[in-house]
């Protein structure tokens, strides 16, 4: 469908022009300008014509969109909306939507919907702007917290200058959320569009909102909804905001204010008394001090809510579990006493004042503390061993304590606890009294960055062994070989080899910090990124190949340009370089026609078949990818020691055009096309190992398809694929089927290798070499965007040859020539059979009767018949329904031409078929001009003018009107669709575009109908293909040198 787009904003009616002239129904000038420069001068134009005419006719209007029918030289329905039109022309910017835009213009339409459309976006713009307002100094919010027996109840207050008690908070919520209005009274109207609270507020009525939406709420509230029970997890989020929002706190009668949740301060007083039989601690602790959450994180006393900081909670919570009477008591056994001065004490010391009593006091020792860490290797671990030194006496943490290091030391808790915490840091754990790290990572970090923060907390004392795991920045090189078809890689670090390849490879491709050897040294990777690459190409090879070590031989050009732009230190022995660069010695072409660039072809499918390799040859249209492949075919034939047969998969329309070219330039092969019914094809696949079997095989991509199971047994030499781009889907039937074909070499022909996205090219590759490239998915995470375009292109340049007509300019022809030769579809070889029996017959009566002079015209008629119907049966049979083969080669061959850019003519000396073809043409949304023998003289040159200037993907001609007098040097290929009996004539329409002027190479192309009078015109010489002309141009002298041998000829 066209669409004619339209900035919306341009329908405006602007009152300030509505007065100027050139103004219709309040739209105002300018925006008729604006259609007229988007649809151009023809168009608008033409459009504004059948307005004027009102030949644009409402059918149904609507307030967003409104249908007119137009009626010219054909009917169109078209859609107007305020964006613009929509047509079913398949024109884009057409003429229909012109006229329909002006009429809609014209009637007020336009204006009633863009009306409608404003008014829908309204509420839009609302939308847009709701919430987007500073917040209001003058919304105000305050939580009221009730401290119950069970828990925490939360009422909330809300208003202006004065605040009202939310009746339902649940509600209240909701309205919040859902941007509903919740009016408190005649003073005040909570809006939530347009109303805000101060930030922390927001976060406390989002918690609020969160519990309310995952608990059924209404069980939990008053019978009124204005106090709200929440869950001590919510109490608790609740209560971390309300530390920095005012709230009012309910507790019995005691109402009291608070700017927010202060952090309990209180200091402990500990007293520590001990005799001959035992330790008394006593803590004094407040009698009114009470949890208000289960972690202790919050505690009510006095009428206030306190934050517990973290370290003090568990020390709180044991003292107010046993606390009687505001006093908590610990009593411990006398010889538990050395532990309780070492160890609790210092934390005591941490939390409160702490009192001796005299006699405990005189028996502590006060030492500084020197601590000692020591660091070895076991196997794969690290171990470490910490001792705290106080004086003479050593403390291991992780050991228990022997009777006689039980002094009354008043021990570094702290210094203790920052070397323990950076060992824990550094992931070391204790297993059965010994301090274990591992994991390589943790290991590496540890040597790098955490044994250095460890020494400027202790002693660290280093092993032999865990010395040399120390890491080293590594010497890499290596070299790859190539031994049996195998390609393998061997890296030495230094002059040590590197046993563990692939994970050294693993690492470097993802960028790991370090490589850890077997032997449990370290290799620093950090300045290692340039193997990046390479590394990556290693890993995935192998991965692909299957077999440990083997890189794949397709792959050397690849590891070749890799290495070289990467500048590595990895030599490449005598076969790797041979293989990277395709060398052998080249074949003698065996067709001396080839221009140079065809021979480079010649010798690089060679060369891709001596090495067992496959490829694509991706030339652009017109290059001549078929001779190169004959000439290949040829010299195989010729040169190998044994017979193999090779296979051409094309598309139907082509199979004979492969037929005829194998004919033509390599005779001497013997070439089967495989054609028929299901048991003749058996019947033809089955002698082709036969000993006088075919050197060639042609089948089409329909019968590949149903004849797989009988072909994928037979040994190819080479399976090539014409239009390769038909299996371009990897999951289609016939991908799958030509995939599962035996060849030693595959080629892949085609001038479009990519036409819409990466993944059509793998599925090419996926044909000429499987498993070359990553499986889809992985090659569409890296390439399917269009990144790393530089590697890809790396990999597949030994793969993909291409050739484009301007590289190779200095070498083409002035004029390429080819003649393309097809079968007819089923229902139309059916009317043509019929058809040639009955003028068989009939012209063999009237040259008997008559003789040709008396007969010409009902012989001609006969002829003409014939000729139309390779056309298409329609020009005879205006209701054949079934296919036309040329049809159906002119579609194949034109998508590809029009991707090259190429402008074209198409020459038919049936208007009637011109007129299939434009039809054919509109729908598959390629732009064409018309020009016949009833266009005028005026509009001709117009013609000319636009095309020359670039307007017209395909120009249909008629050749006796366009034979002449046009110079069409905008176009670079000329396609006759039905060939001409003189050949003159032909060179003369080619000569519209071949001519002084003409800047490009012409390709000319001529569609012939296998088996049929047009292929017995094509091997007519030239003088009797004139004494033909003769005969069938009306006013011409009669032919004398025809004999009526030479007339029944061409129903043969």
């Amino acid at each position: 469908m066209a669409y004619l787009y339209l900035v919306r904003h341009f329908w405006r009616v602007d009152s300030r022009h509505a007065s100027k002239p050139g103004f219709s129904g309040g739209t105002c000038m300018y925006n008729v300008e604006l259609l007229r420069s988007l649809a151009g001068e023809k168009e608008f134009f033409a459009g504004q014509t059948l307005m004027r005419r009102m030949l644009a006719r409402e059918v149904r209007r609507h307030r967003e969109e409104c249908t007119y029918l137009v009626v010219g030289d054909s009917r169109h329905q078209v859609k107007v909306t305020s964006d613009g039109a929509q047509c079913d022309c398949g024109q884009k910017h057409c003429r229909h939507g012109v006229a329909a835009i002006l009429t809609a213009m014209e009637s007020g339409a336009m204006q009633e919907m863009e009306s409608y459309r404003a008014y829908l976006s309204a509420p839009a713009l609302m939308d847009a702007v709701a919430g987007m307002l500073p917040e209001s100094d003058g919304v105000k919010l305050v939580p009221v917290l009730f401290l119950c027996q069970d828990g925490i109840r939360i009422a909330l207050r809300v208003g202006e200058d004065r605040l009202y008690v939310v009746r339902s908070v649940p509600k209240f919520l909701q309205c919040r959320r859902d941007g509903t209005d919740l009016p408190f009274g005649k003073g005040f109207e909570y809006k939530p569009k347009w109303m805000r609270f101060e930030e922390k507020q927001d976060q406390l009525l989002d918690i609020l909102t969160e519990y309310c939406e995952a608990a059924n709420v209404s069980a939990l509230t008053g019978t009124d909804g204005r106090i709200m029970r929440i869950t001590p997890m919510t109490a608790a989020r609740v209560l971390h905001i309300l530390r920095d929002i005012p709230f009012e706190l309910h507790e019995g009668d005691t109402v009291t204010h608070h700017e927010g949740v202060g952090e309990m301060d209180i200091d402990f007083h500990f007293l520590l008394v001990g005799t001959l039989r035992e330790l008394t601690v006593t803590a004094e602790v407040p009698r009114n001090l009470r949890p208000v959450t289960p972690d202790y994180a919050y505690v009510r006393t006095e009428g206030s809510l306190l934050f517990v900081p973290e370290h003090k909670r568990k020390l709180l919570s044991t003292l107010l579990r046993f606390s009687r009477g505001g006093e908590a008591r610990f009593t411990f056994p006398h010889h538990d006493t050395p532990k309780v001065l070492s160890e609790l004490m210092p934390f005591l010391l941490q939390a409160g004042d702490v009192t001796l009593s005299p006699e405990l006091d005189k028996m502590l020792i006060r030492l500084p503390l020197t601590s000692r860490v020591y660091l070895d290797k076991e196997g794969d671990h690290v171990t470490a061993r910490a001792l705290f030194v106080y004086g003479d006496m050593e403390i291991d943490p992780f050991q228990p304590e022997t009777d006689e290091k039980k002094m009354l030391i008043l021990r570094d808790v702290e210094g203790e606890r920052l070397v323990l915490d950076e060992l824990a840091r550094s992931g070391f754990h204790v297993q059965r009294g010994q301090v274990y790290l591992r994991g390589q990572d943790k290991i590496f970090d540890f040597i790098t960055e955490g044994a250095s923060r460890l020494t400027q907390l202790s002693e660290v004392f280093f092993s032999r062994e865990f010395r040399k795991m120390a890491p080293r920045r590594p010497q890499l090189r290596g070299s790859i070989t190539m031994r049996g078809g195998e390609m393998k890689l061997e890296m030495l670090d230094g002059d040590t080899p590197v046993e563990e390849l692939i994970p050294l490879m693993e690492a470097l491709r993802k960028r790991r910090r370090y490589f850890r050897y077997k032997d449990g040294q370290f290799i620093d990777l950090s300045d290692a990124a340039q193997w990046q690459e390479m590394a990556d190409a290693v890993v995935e090879a192998v991965e692909l190949t299957g077999k440990e070590g083997d890189l794949g031989a397709c792959r050397a050009a690849y590891f070749a340009a890799l290495l070289a732009e990467k500048a590595l230190p990895v030599e490449l022995d005598e076969e790797t370089q041979k293989a990277s660069a395709m060398r052998f010695e080249a074949p003698e072409c065996p067709l001396s026609i080839l221009r140079p660039y065809q021979v480079r072809g010649f010798e690089w499918m060679c060369a891709l078949h001596e090495m067992h390799l496959g490829g694509i040859l991706a030339d652009e249209m017109g290059l001549g990818k078929t001779v190169q492949t004959i000439s290949v075919l040829l010299h195989y034939a010729r040169t190998a020691e044994k017979k193999q047969p090779s296979l051409i998969v094309s598309p139907t329309t082509l199979t004979y055009n492969w037929l005829s070219e194998l004919n033509r330039f390599a005779p001497e092969l013997k070439v089967l096309l495989i054609t028929g019914g299901q048991g003749v094809r058996a019947e033809q696949i089955e002698s082709i190992m036969e000993k006088d079997g075919p050197d060639v095989v042609i089948t089409s991509y329909p019968l590949i398809r149903r004849d797989i199971q009988l072909m994928q047994e037979i040994p190819f030499r080479f399976a090539i694929l014409d239009e390769a781009q038909q299996v371009k889907n990897a999951q289609s039937v016939g991908a799958h089927a030509v995939k599962q074909l035996t060849a030693m070499t595959r080629i892949a022909l085609t001038g479009t290798p990519m036409e819409n996205h990466a993944g059509e090219l793998w599925s090419l590759f996926d044909f000429v070499l499987p498993g070359y490239l990553p499986r889809y998915n992985e090659f569409l995470r890296r390439w399917g965007d269009g990144r790393n375009e530089d590697d890809l292109r790396r990999r597949i340049r030994p793969f993909l040859m291409r050739r484009l007509k301007k590289d190779v300019l200095g070498e083409l022809p002035e004029k390429l020539e080819t003649v393309m030769m097809s079968e007819m579809a089923p229902d139309q070889k059916r009317v043509y059979d019929a058809a040639l029996m009955q003028k068989r017959e009939r012209v063999g009566e009237i040259l008997r009767e008559k003789g040709l002079g008396r007969g010409r015209a009902e012989v001609l008629s006969a002829i003409t018949e014939l000729r139309q119907i390779c056309c298409h049966p329609m020009l005879c049979l205006p209701d054949y329904q079934g296919a036309a083969g040329k049809l159906e080669m002119l579609m194949d061959i034109l998508p590809a031409a029009l991707e090259g850019k190429k402008r074209i003519l198409l020459f038919s000396q049936f208007t009637s078929m011109l007129r299939l073809i434009e039809k054919r043409l509109r729908e598959e949304r390629m732009s064409t001009l018309y020009l016949d023998g009833e266009t005028p003289a005026a509009e001709r040159m117009e013609l000319t003018r636009r095309f020359n200037g670039g307007e017209g993907d395909v120009f249909l001609i008629s050749l006796k009107a366009g034979g002449t007098g046009l110079n069409l040097t905008g176009a670079d290929m000329v396609i006759h669709y039905d060939p001409w009996w003189n050949p003159t004539a032909e060179e003369q329409a080619t000569g519209r575009a071949h001519r002084i002027g003409q800047t490009h190479k012409v390709e000319v192309i001529k569609l012939v109908m296998h088996a049929t009078i047009e292929e017995q015109v094509l091997r007519m010489s030239d003088r009797k293909r004139r004494l033909f002309d003769r005969l069938i141009t009306p006013g011409e002298e009669m032919p004398t040198r025809l004999s009526e041998k030479d007339i029944l000829s061409l129903f043969d």
